[in-house]
């Protein structure tokens, strides 16, 4: 459930304060969400001999939200100027070599993930600073 809640949170939030702010407010929100729904661990006592939870689900969350709101918002730009743009940049970027798919893909792709890792992280450092404090 936290999830879900974490992933809807954080693509929606992104996506509001991307049309207003800038790009790394979803940095931000990401952090924002994650500390907000971190949740004290089961054995708070004996933190000594247990184990923490992985922070995977909340890297995951982030990652998840941002990866298909960047690709999704690139692709529509994308898509509105026929791809001219992602072309040329490709090309600049990768010196005239052809890459084995399009270079309109690698670039959508790239997009995706950086706002991937920014959303994970950012969201898996707050969710760890949540716990650490509740603790």
């Amino acid at each position: 459930m936290r999830f879900f809640l974490r992933f809807i949170l954080v693509a929606g939030l992104s996506y509001v304060a991307g049309l207003y702010l800038p790009w790394w407010t979803a940095a931000i929100i990401g952090f924002l969400v994650g500390l907000s729904l971190s949740q004290k661990s089961e054995n708070s006592r004996r933190r000594s001999f247990t184990k923490p939870r992985p922070p995977a689900r909340a890297f995951l969350a982030g990652f998840l939200a941002l990866f298909l709101l960047w690709g999704g918002l690139a692709y529509g730009l994308d898509s509105a100027n026929t791809s001219i743009m992602s072309e040329k940049i490709s090309q600049i970027i990768l010196s005239g070599a052809q890459p084995p798919i399009s270079g309109t893909y690698v670039m959508l792709l790239v997009t995706g993930l950086m706002g991937g890792l920014i959303g994970g992280f950012s969201t898996m450092t707050g969710n760890l600073l949540g716990e650490a404090i509740r603790n």
